[in-house]
This record gives structure tokens, sequence and C-alpha cells, in this order.
């Protein structure tokens, strides 16, 4: 109890302890709040709760900037050289190449003292018969020989068909039967009448004595020709004629099929050089060679190269080529071609200039071998330099430098037919430049090209 609120008996000394204590009076108003007290000891803390229900996910966050590609590792060292294997069998033969260029013709060397005659060899077998000569002038026409006799008769061919038979005109009417005359001689023959009506068969007189054969009548008006019969089997060869005397030389006939080459006959002696003859019309002017000053590079891989074509087209799978090798580029071929992960493996597909050039020509072949050609579509091959500079692997086409093969490949393109293309240019290229040359196929039709093999092979001209 509240000391300032006691009463006043209990304070007196002098009054009985036993006091009566006054009526509860009313509730004061409420005190000013009292000083904070001192912070209470931690409590332990309550059991865990229930887990809650996941909230939704957040919005995805802002991409980070991508880091800056690292530096190209060091090469590793070589691994040490293993065992040398067996010999492989040999494999089969390749195809053979395609003809070089040919070459600058040498000076003609001076003729050589006349040898002595050898002796005459074997006559060889008979060659091709050369193409026929010109027409010479025609001769004085011979005398005619005496006709050979007349080969045995050949048998007789199968009768043509039937005409149909004409209208049958109308019965004359009989005249009466005049004094019987003397037979006179045999008249021609007249037009066939009219059969009559068939008469009672009368009785068989005696065999008459034969009578004298009647002159020939003359040879009558020749009938309209037949249908043609079916040819009659072939007669024996009746006997050769004597040789009539050699008529008029006849024009020139069509150039019959080149025969089979014979077999090679015996080299015979050569015989004594023959005086130079008149010098002939100089021929059509050759194909413009290189340039003075102009070098020559050629790309003559040994093994086949694969290309192919998407389904729009274009082009797939490349075939790098390059001195000896060749290989894959990256698929699909595009604007620019990144080998960064192929490095290793197109090392030996591209070169670098050692100092300024200028390229002036690429001639580009392509021999094809079986493959796998869709009906309906028509391929175009193509090849074309990439270059790309001294510290990138990104290589971009030369535009000057694209080439298109001719003819075109369709499923009934032979095996073996050789494809060429050629293109002149002036592109220079700087110093320190990488090139690589790239063979690449396209398509008319709609499906795609699997594989497009053949060999690839180029000269590249420069200055």
């Amino acid at each position: 109890m509240d000391q300032n609120n006691s009463c006043d008996c209990c304070l007196n000394q002098d009054q009985p302890l036993d006091c009566l204590r006054g009526p509860v009076g009313p509730k004061g108003d409420q005190g000013p709040a009292g000083p904070q007290g001192i912070k209470g000891d931690s409590g332990c803390p309550g059991p865990k709760g229930d887990r809650g229900e996941p909230g939704p996910i957040g919005p995805q966050g802002i991409p980070g900037v991508p880091g800056a590609r690292g530096p190209r590792g060091n090469t590793g060292p070589v691994g040490p050289t293993g065992n040398t294997g067996p010999r492989g069998c040999d494999g089969p033969r390749g195809y053979a190449g395609p003809q070089g260029i040919q070459g600058i013709q040498g000076v003609r060397g001076e003729m050589g003292p006349k040898g002595d005659p050898g002796c005459e060899g074997p006559k060889g077998d008979m060659g091709p018969a050369g193409p026929a000569g010109p027409m010479g002038p025609a001769g004085p026409v011979g005398p005619q020989g005496d006709a050979g006799p007349p080969g045995p008769r050949g048998i007789p061919g199968p009768a043509g068909p039937t005409g149909p038979v004409g209208a049958m005109g109308p019965q004359g009417v009989t005249g009466p039967q005049g004094i019987q005359g003397e037979a006179g001689p045999i008249g021609a023959q007249g037009p066939k009448g009219c059969q009559g009506d068939e008469g009672p068969i009368g009785a068989t007189g005696a065999t008459g004595a034969t009578g004298a054969t009647g002159a020939t009548g003359p040879t009558g008006a020749t009938g309209a020709t037949g249908p043609t019969g079916a040819d009659g089997a072939t007669g024996p060869a009746g006997a050769d004629g004597a040789t009539g005397a050699t008529g008029p030389t006849g024009a020139d006939g069509a150039t019959g099929a080149t025969g089979p080459a014979g077999a090679d006959g015996t080299t015979g002696a050569t015989g004594a050089t023959g005086a130079d003859g008149v010098t002939g019309a100089t021929g059509p002017t050759g194909p413009t060679g290189p340039a003075a000053g102009e070098k020559l590079i050629f790309f003559t891989p040994q093994g086949p190269v694969l290309m192919s074509t998407k389904q729009d087209g274009l082009p797939d799978i490349p075939a790098l080529v390059g001195f000896s090798t060749c290989g894959q580029g990256p698929s699909p071929l595009a604007a620019t071609m990144d080998v960064e992960n192929l490095i290793q493996y197109v090392c030996t597909q591209y070169f670098t200039v050692p100092s300024a050039v200028e390229i002036n020509s690429l001639v580009a072949f392509f021999l094809t071998q079986p493959s796998n050609v869709p009906v309906s579509s028509v391929i175009t091959i193509k090849a074309q330099l990439y270059e790309a500079g001294e510290m990138t692997n990104i290589y971009s086409p030369i535009e000057e430098t694209l080439v298109t093969l001719t003819p075109s490949i369709n499923n009934a393109t032979p095996i073996g037919t050789m494809l060429r293309g050629e293109i002149r240019t002036n592109r220079p290229v700087e110093k320190n430049t990488n090139l690589m040359l790239v063979f690449s196929a396209t398509s008319s039709g709609p499906d795609p090209v699997e594989a497009l093999l053949g060999y690839a092979k180029a000269s590249l001209s420069y200055t």
C-alpha cells in the first residue's frame, strides 16, 4: 500500500492498531511513463515453425556482359613417335589425273644426217581407216566392162495381200453363133471379162494332140504396183562376176564411225627422212600463256574431295584444297569462314604470302566420281580463294577469284567427266596474308545432295 494514502489513525501511535480503513477513492489519472528498464536476458528460442509456401519466381535478371576471350594456350609438347606399323596392302590404282597445262614449245633442232636405210620390217596390221581426203577431180569415164553372169534367182517372197475385188458389171445379151473361121494368130490378151454363170459340167472329151506353140503376144501394160511383200530369205550368193572397168569416182559418203584400233604392228625400220613439206597454214591462236614474270602455283591433292548441299540448294560442306592435301571446311559455308576450332586440321590447306603480290589468274578443274545426285537436281561447282589477316583465323572470300566450272552435273553425267573454269584478274594481296582455295557446290533442286565426290585441282598465276 502507498504510504501517502495511509490513514492518520494508523500513523498515530496512541490509537489502537485496529482502526477502521476508509473507502477507496476514485482512480486517479495515469501518471507519466517511467524510464525504460534495463534489457532483460534473451529468452530461449521457441520451437521451429512449419515451412511456408514458396514465393513466386522473380523476374529474370539482366544478362551479364560476356567475358573477354581468354588467350590461346601454349601448344603442348610433341608426343614420342610410335613404332612403325606393318606396311599395308597396296590400294587400288587411282584415276588418272587431268592433263597438265601444255608447256611452251621448244626450239626445233637441226636436221641430223641421213641414216642408212634399215632392213624392211614385217608388214604391220592395217590401222584404222583415216578420214576421207578432199574429192579429187573426176577422171575420164572408162569403157564399160562385160556384164557378169547373172546370179541364181532368189527365193520368191510371199505374195502380197490381195486387193479388193471390183464391182461386177451387168452380163451382156448372148448373140447368135457365127460360122467358125480359120484360127488366126493369137492376139494380145484382152482385159479380163466379167465372170459368167457357171454352166453344167460337160463330158470329158478325148485329149487332143498338143498344138504348136503360138507366137508370144505383145507384153501387156504394166499393172499397178502391189503392196511390198515381206522380205524373202536371202538366196545363196552368186558367183563373182568378172570385174568391170573402174567407173568414175563417186562423191565421198558420210564418214562412218571409227572402228576399234587394231593391235600395233611391229615397228618397221626407219625410212629415209623425206624432204620438208610445204609449210601449212597458220593454226588458230592458242589460249593466252602466262605473262612475262608470272609465277605459277599448283594445287594437286592426291585424294578425292567431298562436298554437299543443303535443303535449299545452298552450299553445306565445302572442300579445302591445298598443294597436295585436301579436307572438309566448316558446315554450312557462310559469308565468312571461322577455322578457330579447326586450326590444327587446316594448317596444311592454306599458305602465307611472304611479300605483296598480284593475282593474275585462277584455273580450276573437277573430275567427277560416283555420287548420288537427285534426278531433279542440276549441280554447279565453284572454286574461290579465301584470305585472312596475319593474326586472325576468320577467312573471307576474294570476290574477284570466283570461278564457275562447266559443264554442270546432273543424274546422267558420266563418271570421269572433266569440269573446267578460269578467271583473269589483277587483285593485289598484302604481305603476310593467308590464302586458302575453297571448292563448293550448289543445287537447283529441292532435295539436298549428301555427298558429291570428285578430284579437285587448280593452278594460280601471280606476279
